[in-house]
């Protein structure tokens, strides 16, 4: 479905949802640090980015577990952020539902499942980017 906005010749132009999500996406550094979204497109049905994660220069986070109250140290993964990324975009989405500003939708607003690639060089590093910049226009 396309819920983030529409394509129209060639560039996407994002509805308040794609807004939303595009806000979300920017502002995950603030919620973990040593993150950065490099180049990223909303398209009006899905999302692609580039996560950059330097766990090296930043203190362990320390986690609850939920049974029991030992902290844990942890390391930001892909998975970590992705699932944030979901969980607080489909929050707010919900919440837009509720309050009549979004449109509702049925069962889930994201797939289970994502797409991950680790880059490992900067050819493979160009072909990604140039591949998320083409890829309103493709």
């Amino acid at each position: 479905k396309q819920y983030f906005g529409i394509q129209s010749g060639g560039n996407v132009l994002l509805n308040n949802v794609g807004q939303m999500l595009e806000d979300t996406l920017l502002n995950l550094p603030n919620s973990f640090g040593g993150v950065e979204i490099d180049t990223y497109t909303i398209m009006p049905d899905h999302v692609h980015f580039i996560i950059a994660i330097d766990n090296l220069d930043i203190e362990p986070v320390f986690a609850l577990r939920r049974k029991n109250t030992e902290a844990v140290k942890t390391a930001y993964t892909i998975g970590n952020v992705v699932r944030a990324f979901k969980s607080k975009t489909a929050v707010k989405y919900i919440s837009g539902v509720k309050n009549g500003v979004y449109k509702p939708f049925r069962k889930r607003i994201w797939q289970r499942n994502y797409y991950e690639h680790i880059i490992r060089d900067i050819d493979d590093y160009q072909r990604i980017c140039k591949y998320i910049e083409e890829n309103p226009f493709l």
